[in-house]
């Protein structure tokens, strides 16, 4: 019998809701991956839609007493997973804790920031705390602004494969020895997923549906670091990760699917000149694979209001899904002309 592959995680766990640690914990059961929770901080909820939570912070004394009570007791780990700290105080203790295991793979997801910006409650010292940690990191997992934020390098919503070849070249001067970058954005409305190993990118092109979740980057971070222990490639472990994530959202959509419809007609019923409601519609029946009904409602919107930009994206888009390049590039050229310059990016990728 093979012995079960054993993983630390610091990181922050909340009471309820469906992020954080409180994500990552069944996961990794599930994937036979005990996982040894070290908590970072305790949140009474995670911090989307509860108001603000009940907080108890870690002190670094506790983060050190527990590197010490494991090797007093011989305990060791296969993996070191560091997520949010939430406290730049605790920066050090988690290098010591990595220090006394430095047979262990360290996986480092630098939370602190998104949408160009960091999060309301870090500034430019917090991130400078989370540069000491990236020499440990063997594996580096920041989303696209957190790359940014760490590299020193501008944010923008549009990167040249040139501009993240450096930001990834910076990361790994500081110590990172492999990145994988979420939320890049790849010139059409979905977001890649980009590998960086052995000095070289690899992207992942991923759909993106109409409709955010909380917990999803930690239901990833946890399928990719239980298929990484269970033998499987960065870039296998990768697409298993963005493929278990797509399908729990996917899931979790069509569960509101027809209830989201009704109430979609309620509102025509009401409102039948308000062309959001059709753009909205047209959106989720994408995400639903129902492309005619999609079209349908682009097709609505737009002769309500001849000038929206990113109905006629949305619909090239869909009808490019269909293989009607024809329909499609004729849609995101009219995009363009109205100011999207999505559309302008993806016309120039197709014609090289």
């Amino acid at each position: 019998m093979k012995p079960v592959k054993k993983v630390a995680l610091l990181h922050d766990l909340c009471g309820v809701g469906k992020a954080a640690m409180t994500n990552m914990l069944p996961v990794l059961s599930v994937m036979g991956i005990e996982a040894c929770p070290i908590p970072t901080m305790l949140l009474s909820t995670h911090t989307g839609g509860y108001g603000k939570p009940a907080v108890a912070r870690i002190s670094p004394e506790y983060i050190k007493g527990c590197a010490d009570h494991y090797c007093e007791q011989n305990v060791k780990f296969d993996m070191i997973f560091i997520g949010y700290l939430g406290n730049e105080e605790l920066a050090e203790s988690v290098l010591y804790f990595v220090s006394c295991f430095p047979e262990a793979m360290v996986v480092f997801d630098p939370i602190m920031g998104d949408h160009g910006k960091y999060y309301s409650n870090f500034d430019t010292s917090y991130g400078e705390a989370l540069k000491k940690l990236i020499p440990c990191a063997d594996l580096l997992l920041p989303n696209l602004t957190e790359s940014c934020l760490l590299a020193g390098y501008p944010y923008a919503k549009e990167l040249s494969r040139k501009d993240l070849k450096k930001i990834c070249e910076t990361l790994h001067d500081l110590g990172a020895k492999q990145l994988i970058i979420t939320s890049v954005p790849d010139g059409r409305s979905e977001k890649s997923i980009l590998l960086f190993e052995q000095e070289m990118m690899t992207m992942l092109e991923t759909t993106q549906l109409s409709a955010e979740f909380h917990g999803t980057g930690d239901a990833f971070d946890g399928v990719l670091i239980a298929s990484i222990l269970k033998g499987c490639s960065l870039k296998e472990s990768m697409i298993e990760a963005h493929r278990f994530v797509y399908a729990c959202m996917e899931e979790s959509l069509k569960m509101e699917y027809e209830m989201v419809l009704r109430d979609y007609e309620k509102v025509i019923e009401s409102a039948p000149r308000f062309i959001y409601v059709y753009y909205n519609r047209g959106n989720l029946r994408c995400s639903q694979q129902d492309y005619r009904g999609a079209i349908a409602d682009y097709t609505e919107a737009i002769r309500l209001r001849p000038d929206f930009g990113d109905a006629y994206y949305n619909r090239g888009l869909v009808y490019l899904k269909q293989g009607d390049t024809v329909k499609g590039t004729a849609d995101l050229s009219k995009a363009g002309e109205l100011g999207v310059v999505a559309a302008y990016n993806l016309l120039k990728r197709m014609s090289d």
